[in-house]
């Protein structure tokens, strides 16, 4: 039986990889087809980590 209401599931990375990594692509992907809406952000000193390329702890 389908929920009637929307799903929404905010999905985080972990220090290791960012929010488009292979794993959180395909996981954002399987849990959209069955309906669930997912929400990925990147935090901070990941987006830093683009930018200079070096590692740093959360």
């Amino acid at each position: 039986m389908k929920n009637p209401q929307p799903q929404t599931l905010i999905l985080a990375h972990g220090a290791g990889a960012p929010m488009d990594s292979a794993w959180m692509t395909g996981m954002a992907e399987r849990l959209a087809a069955r309906g669930v809406n997912v929400l990925r952000f990147e935090f901070p000193y990941m987006a830093q980590r683009r930018l200079d390329g070096g590692k740093r702890p959360p």
